[in-house]
Parts: C-alpha cells; sequence; structure tokens
C-alpha cells in the first residue's frame, strides 16, 4: 500500500476497463527478490514513478 504524507491510499484508475475501476499497485515478488525491493518495482513498472522518488 502506497501512503502519502497525510496517510491518503493511492489508487489509480485502471485504463484497461471501460467501467470506474481502480485498483492498488500490486505484483508478485520474483524468486530471490526482497520485498522492498519487488514494491519499488512493481510501483514503478504500474505507475511509472521511479525508485529514486519513491524511497524517501
Amino acid at each position: 500500500m502506497l501512503l502519502n504524507s497525510e496517510g491518503k491510499v493511492f489508487v489509480g484508475a485502471r485504463i484497461d476497463n471501460t467501467d470506474d475501476a481502480w485498483q492498488m499497485p500490486q505484483g508478485g515478488i520474483d524468486k530471490g527478490e526482497e520485498p522492498w525491493a519487488t514494491a519499488l518495482r512493481e510501483l514503478e513498472e504500474e505507475t511509472g514513478i521511479p525508485p529514486a522518488l519513491s524511497s524517501g
């Protein structure tokens, strides 16, 4: 779950669905991958936000 400094949860509108559909970034841990690295990778894959900006 991604929270901002105000404690608000990030959800994104799905662009592959014509309905009003929202979801949090998600994904799985690759073999040998650490959870934090997974979170940053998945966040970038799903939102385009690079790890350098999301790790602070």
